[in-house]
């Protein structure tokens, strides 16, 4: 048995389904809420979507703990840069800064891929895997044991000129659509974070 076996047999595993939707003047996230150990579901209220700074969050899919200690990092890096430079880290850099972490720890992984969205002068959204691999995504995506039944939503319903209010029934259909056919994913309600030049709003479906 390998490393890499070794570790995925003591991690507990995670299903999740998280979608991700960008507008023309904000960014989306939403999850399920159902947390699981092998196949018991032992949380129906877990958090999967984390805000890292004032316009920008994350959310998450794999190993809780592997990526909650992401997110401690990611959230005093964040921290460091806007003290030594006076500025707000945008989306892009701290996707990338992500990355190379990532990519960095490859040989000894973070069993966790992530969708990181925010606003500084426009929206963005960036998708990561557990090697560091990230794209930009321009309208919607989604990850997790869940993603396949989610993006069939996402394609029929998404449309260029979509609004905030449509991109939200849209998210918490696509998530309710994976949580009834995904057994690992679950819940009693949809969580949605709404990311504009404003900031952080947080919704529940």
């Amino acid at each position: 048995m390998n490393y890499l076996e070794k570790k995925e047999e003591s991690t507990y595993k995670s299903g999740t389904t998280i979608v991700g939707i960008t507008g023309s003047d904000f960014v989306l996230l939403a999850s399920d809420k159902k947390g699981t150990m092998g196949n018991f579901a032992f949380d129906l209220n877990a958090q999967k979507i984390y805000t890292v700074s004032d316009k920008a969050a994350l959310g998450l899919a794999g190993s809780l703990g592997d990526a909650q200690q992401i997110i401690r990092l990611l959230k005093a890096e964040i921290k460091l840069y806007e003290i030594e430079r006076d500025k707000t880290m945008g989306a892009k850099a701290i996707a990338t800064f992500l990355a190379n972490y990532l990519n960095a720890h490859r040989y000894y992984p973070y069993f966790a891929g992530f969708i990181m969205a925010g606003f500084n002068d426009k929206p963005e959204m960036y998708s990561t895997d557990i090697v560091g691999g990230f794209g930009k995504v321009d309208e919607f995506t989604s990850i997790g044991s869940g993603s396949t039944f989610a993006m069939g939503v996402l394609d029929k319903g998404f449309k260029k000129d979509i609004t905030k209010k449509e991109a939200v029934e849209l998210a918490a259909d696509a998530v309710k659509a994976a949580r009834k056919r995904d057994v690992f994913s679950g819940g009693d309600v949809v969580d949605l974070l709404l990311i504009t030049k404003d900031g952080i709003e947080e919704l529940k479906k």
